[in-house]
């Protein structure tokens, strides 16, 4: 009977560098085991996947640690600090940064050209009023797209009602009136 492989703190088998033993979550098949992305996942371990495939020397066994923020989102965090002490270039700023993004999620919401543009200026104007309530669990994007999505819904039920209201002030039996 062949003794069993020492194994090294990273869970790999002494002289067997690419194969993994992990008897501490599946049972150790033969001298060494080489699970397949499946076992991974139903082992509860991340897994590092690059531009060569699945890295079993990579695997973290417990909680993964988070990435230290990146310098983007230090930027935008000191960015709405200055627009909530009323900076206006660091508020000009961030205008520039988000209205693209902001209008390319009006249209996707509204798709009426004028309201979507008068969406976006209540938006980026509840953001300079805001600021200062912006708490930073969540990215500064997904606050402002936030504001946006509760603006683009009331802008809605705004048009939908004007909508309503044009059509039933038009007399009976007329037709609206279009190119001849």
């Amino acid at each position: 009977m062949e003794a069993e492989p020492t194994r090294k703190a990273e869970g790999e088998v002494a002289g067997q560098s690419p194969w993994i033993a992990i008897d501490d979550i599946t049972p150790l098949v033969g001298a060494s085991y080489l699970p397949d992305r499946s076992d991974y996942l139903s082992m509860g371990a991340s897994v590092h996947v690059g531009a060569n495939g699945l890295m079993p020397d990579h695997v973290v066994h417990g909680p993964v640690p988070m990435p230290p923020p990146s310098p983007t989102i230090e930027h935008d965090l000191a960015l709405i600090g200055r627009v909530a002490g009323r900076d206006r270039q660091a508020f000009e700023t961030l205008y520039h940064r988000y209205s693209p993004v902001v209008y390319r999620y009006l249209w996707k919401l509204i798709r009426q050209r004028e309201i979507v543009e008068e969406t976006l200026n209540d938006v980026m104007m509840v953001v300079w009023e805001t600021a200062s309530r912006f708490n930073g669990t969540s990215r500064l994007s997904t606050w402002i797209l936030g504001i946006a999505y509760n603006k683009a819904l009331k802008a809605r039920a705004r048009s939908a009602r004007f909508d309503t209201e044009i059509r039933e002030a038009e007399p009976d039996g007329v037709e609206p009136s279009g190119p001849e």
